[in-house]
């Protein structure tokens, strides 16, 4: 009789993949630091629409970046190869937050997972995690270019919360938002 319990156990330790946690960085310095060594992809051949210039405020630099008091519309907010949408009037509690995350390579060629990871300024014990697969993602009718992960986020507290949104272990897309949350109406 063969034993081939040690073949089987090598072949899975060698095609499993090896996820990582990553860490929540508690600061603006260690989230751009974050983002400085996260892998880049160059840009596609065609942006996306929502990526044209004066579509959005915030930066195409891997920067923390805050909503501005000039608004464009819709209301986008760009860090990185990232933008959000639907980030104002966010409430804390038990109720989540409608928002629409949208990175800058099209997760339909590129299937990955929307990996959301926040803290909420001065209280690192305040965290939250969350990942949201590919397959919910979105598209615009009428805009084959324009896609985007829709996802319900919930903050537990009130506060600043320093946001972070990448596209995974296998992903190339990295944003960071400091994002005001509200204590809930009653």
């Amino acid at each position: 009789m063969r034993y081939v319990g040690i073949p089987l156990v090598a072949v899975m330790l060698l095609t499993a993949r090896t996820g990582h946690t990553q860490q929540v960085p508690a600061t603006v310095a260690d989230a751009e630091a974050e983002g400085a060594a996260f892998p880049h992809d160059p840009a596609p051949a065609a942006l996306p629409a929502a990526y044209h210039a004066r579509s959005f405020g915030g930066s195409i630099e891997r920067r923390c970046v805050e909503p501005g008091r000039n608004s464009v519309w819709p209301q986008s907010l760009r860090s990185g190869e990232m933008i959000v949408r639907g980030y104002t009037g966010l409430k804390a509690g038990t109720r989540g937050n409608k928002m629409l995350w949208m990175p800058l390579h099209d997760p339909g060629n590129h299937p990955v997972s929307l990996v959301l990871r926040g803290v909420r300024v001065g209280h690192p014990s305040d965290m939250l995690r969350q990942t949201i697969t590919a397959r919910r993602m979105a598209r615009q009718v009428g805009q084959h270019d324009s896609f985007g992960v829709p996802t319900t986020v919930r903050f537990p507290t009130a506060g600043q919360w320093l946001v972070l949104a990448d596209d995974g272990d296998d992903g190339h897309d990295w944003g960071c938002f400091v994002l005001n949350v509200a204590e809930p109406t009653r």
